[in-house]
């Protein structure tokens, strides 16, 4: 017999793969600034966002990881991990809900650094 909730179910986003240590870690970042800028502020109609400053704290927090510090030292329960994710996830419901200023330097070089030996 088939499930006809599992099949219905199965079209849906998958949202049960995203590993809840990493939803708690970005929920914690996104508390922070709530308190500190307001609740979903980046959807503001009134002044959109730029990209580039979440690109940059989201590499900040990155950066910060990287060289060995997990918790951002100014506010000890976000990891550094967490931010990350919260700025890139920022990014996108902001250019889904239309407030995202897309300042990225468009048409660079084709290559990557990463495909250099």
């Amino acid at each position: 017999m088939v499930d006809p909730k599992g099949t219905a179910g199965s079209t849906k986003v998958p949202l049960w793969l995203v590993p809840s240590t990493a939803i708690a870690a970005i929920a914690m970042a996104l508390r922070e600034g709530r308190d500190k800028y307001g609740l979903f502020n980046w959807r503001n109609r009134k002044s959109k966002v730029n990209a580039s400053t979440y690109v940059s704290a989201a590499l900040g927090h990155i950066e910060d990881w990287v060289d060995g510090e997990d918790f951002d030292p100014n506010c000890s329960d976000k990891h550094h991990l967490g931010a990350a994710m919260a700025s890139l996830g920022i990014i996108m419901d902001a250019e889904a809900c239309g407030t995202l200023n897309d300042d990225r330097p468009h048409n660079g070089p084709e290559w990557s650094v990463r495909d250099v030996d």
